[in-house]
This record gives structure tokens, sequence and C-alpha cells, in this order.
């Protein structure tokens, strides 16, 4: 099958196109034409080429409907990945509703153009249900919807239209999932993350079982017309103050007080999975893998941490806590 992956050379983009490749599928890959693309276009090729996979790369803009409406040409699916994330979703919140609202309708109407349009797959967030601090997990499908910021109101705007459309389609809510190789955090999104409170639940999903279930959607006519909540399982449940303690755990600073986080509810809950599991079976990251990861990345700043460590760990916490 030939799968068109949008966003494809970002992080959960290229793990979605080598998931694609082991699948057997050849992959249409389409992002923005920059420097990074290319470094990665080139490392998907000759992953490709071991596998005898075809991999057609087509750089341009998601809001081109005339780019758009080419690359779907003869397409079995549709893997649309390309979005802007928060913070920069609240920070330019008109570009953020062109790409991602826009860029989905252009993908949507490219589809609806076709005599027999391939199914598409989107990816929205467990986020779009809202702050659940104070609610009962876990969510499902069927719980409400609650856009709280320009992010998640654009992708409940992404499920609606994709609903309303003649397109075959599966919609994911993906729990969290952060890259341990992101190498900048900025002192704003810190502050962020301490107003919080450290008793939020977090579903944990590892990004390569979430690209191992797009890939899967590809294939399963089971999951055709489905919102399927992609979280890591019930081993995977884990609180805003564990992923924060695997932070400090990883950077060799110690316990983090709780008397350091805030007390917002934030918008992330323990997953219903079952059904996505059944008919995807894509779980098999534990939160541990995670923590071993980041360990292993931050391990060169960790030893140049050391020395002045107890310091450091006064300052980091003395310019995030709440004020």
């Amino acid at each position: 099958m030939l799968v068109m992956l949008t966003g494809a050379f970002g992080n959960l983009g290229m793990a979605t196109a080598e998931a694609l490749v082991r699948a057997g599928h050849d992959v249409r890959a389409l992002d923005l034409d920059t420097k990074i693309s290319r470094a990665r276009a080139a490392e998907l090729q000759r992953t490709a080429a071991r596998a005898g996979i075809n991999l057609d790369v087509r750089f341009g803009d998601i809001r081109d409907a005339t780019y758009v409406r080419h690359a779907v040409l003869a397409c079995d699916a549709v893997i649309h990945h390309a979005a802007i994330l928060p913070p920069t979703t609240e920070h330019s919140p008109e570009l953020a509703r062109a790409i991602n609202v826009g860029g989905t309708e252009c993908v949507l109407r490219a589809l609806e153009e076709l005599r027999t349009p391939g199914r598409l797959i989107f990816p929205s967030s467990v986020s779009v249900h809202g702050p659940r601090l104070h609610e009962r997990p876990p969510v499902t499908a069927a719980t409400p919807t609650r856009g709280t910021d320009e992010y998640t109101r654009g992708k409940i705007a992404c499920e609606e239209m994709i609903r309303a459309s003649r397109v075959p389609w599966v919609i994911t809510r993906v729990g969290v999932s952060p890259d341990p190789g992101a190498s900048s955090v900025t002192l704003d999104t810190l502050r962020m993350l301490f107003r919080i409170s450290p008793k939020n639940r977090i579903e944990y999903v590892h990004r390569d079982d979430v690209a191992r279930a797009m890939a899967a959607a590809v294939t399963c006519d089971q999951a055709l017309g489905k919102t399927l909540m992609l979280g890591g399982g019930k081993g995977c449940r884990i609180t805003h103050y564990d992923l924060i303690q695997t932070l400090f755990d990883a950077l060799g600073l110690g316990r983090v007080p709780f008397d350091a986080f805030g007390d917002e509810s934030y918008y992330t809950d323990w997953m219903d999975t079952d059904e996505a599991q059944r008919l995807l079976n894509f779980q098999s990251g534990r939160f541990e893998d995670y923590q071993a990861e980041l360990a292993a990345r931050m391990r060169p700043i960790r030893l140049g941490l050391r020395p002045g460590r107890r310091a450091l760990r006064w300052g980091f916490l003395s310019l995030v806590r709440p004020r």
C-alpha cells in the first residue's frame, strides 16, 4: 500500500515513517523544506532502500491546495501529522489555526475530490477532554470534549470536520508522549509545568508505540469510523510528579519537594485503551523505558552538573516555584 505521511520529518513523523517501512508500506513523505527535513529524508531513504520500500519525498506547505492535491493521488491512506504544537500554538494562534485546522481542511478537500478516497488517520490528543484533576478516570472516546486553548480548540475542530466528511477515517487521541531527545525547554514552559498540581494523572505512551498504532490503522478496517485512545496502558499510568521527578533524576538533581508545585488542574488523565489495543496491538513500551532513555540522553549533562548540583537545584527551584 502507498501511504501519504504529512509532517514526516518531525519526531513522531519519523517514527511513523519507520513503522510504515517495517510494515512493508511504500511511503510518500510530506514536510517543509528545511535543513533538518533534508537530513532526515536522506536517513529515511537509506532505511527504505535497505527494506526494498519506495520512498517518495515531496517538500512543500500543507496549506498549499495544489501541492496537497497532487500528493494524495494514488494513495491508499493518509496519516496527517503536520501540525504546530504548544506553546507555539498559544503564542501564534492565527498561524496555528491556519496550519492545524487549515492544513487538515486542505487534506480533506483533496481526498474528497478523489472518486475513491483513501482513509485518513488523524492524531488528536487526550487534551481535548480539558482539565481532569477533579474528574473520575479514565477518559474514554465518549468523554465530552472541552477546548481550553488554541491547540485543543483546533484539534476538536479537526475531529468535527473529519467526521462530517465523506472520507473514511480513524481518529486517535494520543496520551502524553514526551521526546527524550528534546534539547531545549523555555523558562516559561518550566514555570507552567510547576504550576500544575503534582497529583494530575498522566498516561504515558512511547513515541514508537504511537507510530506502531498509526501504521496498524492503515490496514485495520475494524478501526474505521472509530475514535481510539492511544495510551501506554495500565503500566504507564503515572502522575505529574512522577514525570517531573524523572527529569530531576536524569539531571542528578535529587528529589523534587511536593510544595514546589502549584495546584492547577491540567488536561491529561489516565485513558481507557482497551479497544485501541485490541484493534491495533501497539502497546509495548513502559514508562521505565522513557526514564532509561532520558537518563542516557542526559548523562553528559548530569556529569557536568555534578560539582554544583546543590546550588543549581536550589536556583532552579527558586525560578520555577509558583509565585
